[in-house]
């Protein structure tokens, strides 16, 4: 397996993805910001969404149970990654209108670099927004840039992928657009 591709497969269904949403509203959001020397940093050019961090509790261990099982069913049968099971809170993300989040890594500072896989779970219904593609640089074509391909934007999706390839959020242009990410660690970042 090469490790510049990404995988979409179904996770969630739209009962799930409703409950999700739902849970994860039931807290106050913030807005999203970005690493920059270990620190986290708010720059409105770079993102400008609203998250909130979900640490493992009674009432939501059902999502990461899920979202753990199969991250770790893929890599088993793909990129084959060694990963050490440590894992961070869940991300819950909202992208209302004019919300983005410029292209990035998910290793690229210091205190993540030991992140292997990214997970991002779509939970909105693509008639409830419209723009918001996330989009993955693969390097199936070769190149500097790469080939940019869009996630899936079926709702209970998980597309997962390495931490390593650069990916950004489009604007979303109308509605709200609401998704999960989890990263999983290994004990050395990938040299």
């Amino acid at each position: 397996m090469h490790i510049q591709q990404f995988f979409t497969v179904p996770l969630l269904d739209q009962q799930a993805c409703e409950r999700a949403i739902k849970q994860s509203l039931e807290e106050d959001m913030i807005e999203g910001s970005v690493l920059v020397s270990d620190k986290s940093v708010r720059m409105r050019k770079s993102r400008n969404c609203e998250v909130r961090w979900m640490y493992p509790a009674p009432h939501n261990r059902w999502l990461h149970d899920i979202i753990r099982n199969a991250v770790h069913d893929v890599n088993d049968t793909t990129f084959q990654f060694n990963l050490d099971g440590y894992e961070e809170p869940l991300q819950f993300l909202k992208y209302n209108k004019f919300h983005f989040y410029a292209r990035h890594v998910d290793n690229g500072d210091e205190s993540v670099a030991t992140r292997k896989l990214t997970a991002v779970i779509q939970l909105s219904d693509p008639k409830d927004y419209w723009g918001g593609c996330t989009s993955v640089y693969t390097n199936s074509r070769g190149g500097l840039e790469g080939n940019r391909r869009c996630m899936s934007r079926t709702q209970g999706t998980m597309t997962i992928f390495p931490s390593h390839l650069p990916h950004f959020a489009w604007p979303v242009l109308w509605g709200t657009r609401q998704a999960v990410v989890a990263w999983f660690h290994g004990k050395t970042p990938l040299r």
